[in-house]
Parts: structure tokens; sequence; C-alpha cells
């Protein structure tokens, strides 16, 4: 019965701390309380003690515990504040310009000296190891642009070409649907290239046969 009482009491109060031994020493007794005993054993109730050296050192803990949350929670308010400055005004260097003129006139003829610096800047801060700072959806836009540009420039009969080699590209990996989609939308077909063409000549377009 003793080790009934014991096991019970040392259960509630393991998760307290030696700082709140009156919440302990309520949740113990609780505990005793439901212990069944013998019958002509009315009741069990414990009373707790504390040394003052255990409560000074846990005092000591919770201070510490504190200062490092509270300096850990500084920290991670920097690291935010920083990193939507870095997102936002150090995101490219016309930005970087304008937020370094600060609405200031007469800063503005200083730009002059600094050439290319922010660009060298903003290498330096970003998220890339010595690229821009990546944004959502930054990559397929260049890419967007570059290939409208390329299209924008070619010709007819260069165009056709194109049509012809990204149609074998697009069976190859085994997206005949994309290939169908390219044709109809392009409204010439996958033409064979003709023999003084620049495929059928030897100036061979893109490394697709």
């Amino acid at each position: 019965m003793c080790d009934r009482l014991i096991v019970a009491a040392c259960q509630a109060a393991t998760p307290f701390s030696v700082l709140h031994r009156e919440e302990a020493e309520s949740a113990v007794n609780l505990a005793l309380g439901r212990v069944e005993t013998h019958p002509y054993f009315r009741r069990a109730r414990a009373v707790l003690g504390v040394e003052a050296e255990a409560v000074e050192f846990a005092r000591e803990q919770m201070a510490r515990d504190l200062e490092t949350e509270r300096h850990r929670m500084a920290q991670q308010a920097e690291v935010t504040r920083l990193t939507a400055l870095r997102d936002t005004m150090l995101r490219d260097g016309s930005i970087a310009r304008l937020w370094w003129l600060q609405s200031d006139p007469k800063k503005l003829m200083e730009l002059v000296k600094h050439g290319d610096e922010f660009e060298k800047a903003i290498n330096l801060v970003s998220d890339g190891h010595g690229t821009r700072p990546s944004m959502p959806g930054a990559g397929k836009t260049s890419v967007a642009e570059l290939v409208e540009l390329f299209l924008a420039e070619l010709g007819p009969e260069h165009r056709r070409l194109l049509i012809h080699q990204l149609d074998k590209v697009f069976r190859g990996y085994e997206r005949p649907e994309l290939a169908d989609r390219l044709v109809a939308t392009s409204g010439d077909g996958a033409a064979e290239p003709t023999p003084d063409s620049d495929q059928g000549n030897g100036r061979y377009l893109g490394g697709v046969s």
C-alpha cells in the first residue's frame, strides 16, 4: 500500500518545478486520494518541502532561459527585418539607388560616382551565392522573355524549322499532346525542312534532328 502511495505521489509531483511547491503539493494530495488503500486506512496526505538552494538555482535557471528567449526573439525579428529589406529595397540596382537617395535631390548627382557598385553590393547580400535574390517565378520570366525575343526576330522559314524541331523534341519526351498543340497554334504544321533551307543545307538549328 505504501509503495502505491509513493509511486502516485512521485508521478503527480514530477511535472512541477520546485518554484511551484504549493501546486505540486495539491496535485500530490489529489493523486493520493485516488489510490485504493486498506479499508481501515482513511486517507494519506503529503506536505512537500523544498531546500532554499534548489529554489535559488531554479530561479537563476529560469532567468537565464528567459534572457536567452528574449535574445532569440530579438534576433529573429532582426532577421525578418533584414530579409524584408533585401527582398524589397535591395532587389535590384535601380530600386537600391532610389532607396539610397531617400528623396534627397542633392544626392542625385552622387550616383554617377558609384557606377555599378549597387549591383555589386546586391550580389553580396543576395540569396544565391553571387546571384540576385531568388524570387518566385523570376527564372521562368527571364526564360520566357528570351524565348519571346527569339521568336520575334525569326523569319517565316526559320519559324517553320523551329516548329518542326520542337515537334520532334516534344514527341521524343513523350509529350505528343504538346506537339499537337504546337502545330495547331502555329498554323504552319510541322513541315519537313526543304532541301535549300538552313537545316537542309547543313546550317542545322537547335541541335535537334
